[in-house]
């Protein structure tokens, strides 16, 4: 079964380096996802750092979702598994085993497609909805 791209997905992928299409239109022909950011600007990484959001102050180390003139397209989305009545944050195991769904999905495409990944779900900081091209 095929998903479709929601009205907010379809915006965030705008901003978002155009593989990021790529990867979401094959993981949404067997699993429901969503895209809730991609493109940030400088002042909202350094408010996520200092929320502690992120590792990534966004000036001496600069976020893959940082857009510049130069670059005005992310290399970093963050999405979340989509399942009609669940809250995938609400941090259950099943939400949790959800993402690692997801990112299975994510990494089948990269290898179909042929476009490297990394998921923020494995690094010691976890960042689950967090996938970028490397």
């Amino acid at each position: 079964m095929a998903y479709k791209k929601g009205k907010r997905t379809l915006k965030k992928l705008a901003t978002a380096d155009d593989k990021f299409t790529l990867l979401v239109d094959e993981v949404l022909k067997k699993f429901d996802i969503g895209v809730f950011e991609s493109s940030r600007t400088t002042k909202r990484q350094i408010q996520l750092f200092k929320n502690k959001r992120s590792q990534i102050d966004g000036i001496k180390r600069k976020s893959k979702h940082q857009i510049t003139k130069r670059n005005p397209k992310s290399k970093a989305i963050d999405c979340f598994p989509y399942v009609k009545g669940l809250n995938t944050f609400n941090g259950s195991i099943k939400s949790q085993l959800l993402f690692y769904e997801m990112y299975w999905h994510f990494h089948r495409a990269s290898l179909k497609l042929k476009i490297p990944i990394r998921w923020g779900g494995l690094w010691s900081f976890k960042d689950k909805p967090h996938i970028e091209l490397v």
